[in-house]
């Protein structure tokens, strides 16, 4: 075998190892921190100073047993300076305490803000929302929680 045809084959069967070291490797960080995303229908209920709550899709991203979510709503105000509602979850999880989930409302604009956590001994976040304007409808286009799967 000439010495041109022996580097040639070297060169080969290190670029399969570098391949195979990076197949193992993207196998390893896959399986234990699995990837997931994508969009979800979101549901409110048990409203409270709020009606005719709509919810915008969300985009989701989940990591291992962390999830990340965004999503908007509009909602009218019928009494007080704000209001809340239950939230169902992009991937279900089993809250065990109120901060298993955190998350955070805002409109960027009239100074409406809220908090999101989770409901202890459900699968569901409670949103709540202050405004600081008598206002009749509530418009929020930016909503974004991070949870863990329990």
């Amino acid at each position: 075998m000439s010495a041109q045809l022996a580097s040639k084959i070297n060169k080969l069967c290190q670029q399969i190892k570098n391949i195979n070291k990076r197949v193992i490797i993207n196998e390893i960080v896959h399986s234990k921190f699995p990837l997931d995303s994508g969009t979800a229908i979101l549901t409110a209920s048990n409203p409270l100073n709020m009606a005719n709550i709509s919810i915008n899709q969300a985009l989701f991203t989940k990591i291992g047993q962390i999830v990340n979510f965004s999503f908007g709503f509009s909602a009218d105000i019928t009494g007080g300076s704000g209001g809340e509602f239950d939230l169902t979850l992009p991937i279900s999880s089993d809250f065990t305490s109120f901060n298993d989930a955190y998350g955070v409302v805002t409109d960027f604009d009239e100074n409406n803000i809220g908090v999101i956590r989770s409901q202890a001994g459900t699968n569901l976040l409670r949103v709540f929302v202050d405004t600081d304007l008598a206002i009749v409808t509530l418009n929020i286009p930016v909503g974004m929680v991070q949870y863990i799967i329990i």
